[in-house]
């Protein structure tokens, strides 16, 4: 799962590309979707909080995904609930 995989990687997250890959969506939607789970939407609104997307240090075009507390907070009670 593209979430779990946040935190497995060298840098200690994702690139919006890395994850469009894993999760077989295209990149546009990936960016979309995660605009949506950090703190502001793409048009600016309140977003979830459940990741956050600094620029990597390696690479200041890129942007690295990395779930908040928040984030694991609730992939925690989400692994709970199903057992996982």
């Amino acid at each position: 799962m593209a979430a779990g995989a946040l935190g497995e990687t060298p840098n200690g997250g994702l690139s919006i590309t890395e994850l469009s890959r894993l999760s077989d969506v295209a990149l546009s939607s990936a960016s979309r979707y995660v605009h949506g789970l950090a703190d502001k939407d793409r048009h600016g609104r309140p977003g979830m909080e459940l990741v956050d997307h600094p620029r990597d240090p390696m690479n200041d075009a890129k942007k690295v995904l990395k779930v908040t507390g928040k984030g694991r907070r609730l992939l925690s009670q989400l692994a709970t609930a199903t057992g996982a």
